[in-house]
């Protein structure tokens, strides 16, 4: 196995679940974000790879998606230092709650985009991906 993103030969795979849902559906987001929520978790597709990635690679990945979770996770003390330093106000409360969304955002497409490929779509019997080197792809039999 070679790394998908620089083409030099590994041990190390990353068993990773990738999940795909049409993007048409982000339109669903204008609803309100549950609808969209509900409506991608029924409609998504998935497929599991063992995706060959160096060592190199590998702890960018794996650090790329700590700094996810971390952001994640700081949202809530945030929204609760927000709060308790506007005395528990309205306007405290609702700072306090847009930095929680904003940061725990963030720290979600940090995380989603950690991986190494992409899913383009899956579907039933095939899957496609983006995000791999030229010097990988060049690896691979034609």
């Amino acid at each position: 196995p070679n790394c998908v993103k620089c083409g030099r030969p590994t041990r190390e795979v990353l068993d990773k679940t990738f999940w795909w849902h049409d993007p048409v559906l982000f339109v669903l987001i204008l609803l309100g974000v549950m609808v969209y929520v509900i409506v991608a978790l029924i409609a998504r597709k998935s497929c599991t790879l063992n995706v060959p990635v160096c060592e190199e690679h590998r702890r960018s990945y794996q650090s790329r998606r700590r700094i996810g979770r971390n952001l994640m996770l700081a949202s809530i003390p945030l929204w609760a230092v927000i709060w308790i330093a506007g005395n528990g106000s309205d306007e405290a409360v609702g700072l306090g709650a847009l930095v929680f969304l904003l940061v725990f955002v963030v720290g979600l497409i940090v995380r989603r985009a950690a991986g190494p490929i992409k899913p383009a779509n899956i579907d039933k019997q095939t899957a496609t991906f983006r995000g791999a080197s030229e010097s990988f792809l060049q690896l691979l039999p034609s």
